[in-house]
């Protein structure tokens, strides 16, 4: 079952219609446009600012009706007199000027019927050569009277042939105007560079996306983006120097659904920046975002990935961070060798410094490894202890041989025997 709605469907049965019609090429050539004469009927809103238009007219051959309803800010009708609606018999005569051409209404009010008489339409044939010059294939009186009734503005059709949109279809430019997009529009749209189609104006007008949009894209050096991105963007909030910022980080606009999740995540252009100019590491959206969520800013990401450390990858900078582990003790301890990012997180969840291991080989024991370490921390064998078997001329121990020495307490009687 269609679901169309009336009044869609009326416009679009009448336009066929019209489209069938013969016209006289050389009279619409020569710019004689007859008037359209029609019988109207209406009544002032219930706040006295509107009048609810009901006009009927018939095809030339009186074969067909049609009928159209309008409300109409009473402000738009030239010498309408709202007290005279409800006078009976008082006379009416009003004008309602569109770009398409002039309606002239006479007739007479009435107090228990609906007030009306007859109306005349005079089609405007500048009006009428712009939208020649747009390619439409209609110009006739009945066709620029539809298109008065569904206000289509001048600025629409003018805009349409300068920007060179050939054999246009007057059903697609009635609906342009009918929805409210009119010559700026357009041309908005083009300067985007490669020129949508009219169904893609339509949507992205429907969609939101506004004039001051499409320029702002434009200007900023965005005009290769194509109509079902900017809609997409536009759905989420994201405007034209945001994804312009984004650029100039080095993610342009070729993945707008990578754009997006950034977005959704609260990546910032800044950010992406400093995420991206982090060395040695590489850094997708995905790892943008993982890095966001995990509370790793790019400055971290950048000390960590210069500070010496091995093959960093995403989640060992992220252990390094949850860790409580500085740039500076990463740092620290890269430089006396220990580069790799598990031995570190190691070295530092035990309690282990930089200064201890430096301390241990001070005292000469320099070929210790990270467990090694961690088992002489663990048992409270710390640098000074083995520096003072060393200057006691005991030296070369094992790992073993300190914690055991350090837990018997026979170290100053073995340093008194070496002295003798």
């Amino acid at each position: 079952m269609s679901t169309r709605r009336p009044a869609a469907l009326a416009v679009s049965v009448l336009l066929t219609f019209l489209a069938t019609l013969p016209v006289a090429r050389g009279a619409e050539a020569s710019g004689d446009l007859a008037p359209l004469e029609g019988t109207w009927s209406g009544r002032i809103g219930w706040k006295g600012d509107t009048v609810d238009l009901r006009l009927e007219w018939t095809s030339e051959s009186g074969r067909s009706t049609f009928r159209e309803r309008r409300t109409v800010p009473l402000a738009e009708l030239t010498g309408a007199d709202p007290g005279s609606f409800s006078r009976p018999w008082a006379p009416l005569h009003f004008e309602w000027s569109r770009d398409a051409g002039k309606l002239d209404f006479t007739g007479e009010g009435a107090w228990f019927f609906r007030p009306g008489g007859k109306f005349t339409f005079q089609p405007d044939p500048g009006f009428a050569e712009k939208v020649r010059a747009a390619g439409a294939l209609r110009t006739d009186p009945r066709t620029l009277f539809f298109m008065a009734l569904q206000t289509t503005p001048v600025s629409l059709v003018s805009a349409l042939g300068k920007l060179g949109y050939e054999d246009v279809d007057i059903d697609d430019v009635v609906r342009l105007g009918r929805h409210g997009i009119d010559g700026d529009y357009v041309a908005a749209a083009a300067e985007l560079g490669e020129r949508p189609d009219l169904d893609e104006i339509d949507r992205l007008h429907s969609r939101g996306v506004s004039a001051e949009d499409l320029r702002s894209f434009a200007a900023n050096g965005l005009g290769g983006i194509d109509a079902e991105s900017l809609m997409r963007l536009k759905s989420q909030g994201i405007d034209a120097a945001w994804v312009a910022a984004m650029a100039s980080a080095g993610l342009g606009t070729d993945d707008v659904e990578a754009l997006v999740r950034l977005h959704q995540h609260g990546v910032s252009p800044d950010e992406a920046t400093g995420y991206l100019l982090a060395k040695g590491i590489d850094v997708d959206t995905e790892g943008m975002i993982r890095l966001k969520s995990a509370g790793v800013s790019p400055g971290y990401l950048q000390e960590i990935t210069s500070s010496g450390v091995a093959q960093p990858d995403i989640e060992k900078v992220i252990r390094l961070q949850q860790r409580g582990i500085d740039p500076a003790t990463a740092r620290d301890l890269a430089a006396l060798g220990f580069t790799d990012i598990e031995g570190i997180v190691r070295l530092r969840s035990q309690g282990v410094s930089a200064d201890e291991i430096a301390g241990f080989r001070k005292a000469g024991y320099g070929d210790l490894d990270v467990e090694d370490l961690v088992r002489l921390h663990t048992h409270g064998v710390d640098p000074a202890f083995a520096a003072k078997l060393t200057a006691g001329g005991i030296s070369g121990l094992s790992v073993d041989d300190l914690i055991r020495l350090h837990q018997s307490g026979d170290a100053d009687r073995l340093i008194r025997n070496q002295e003798k």
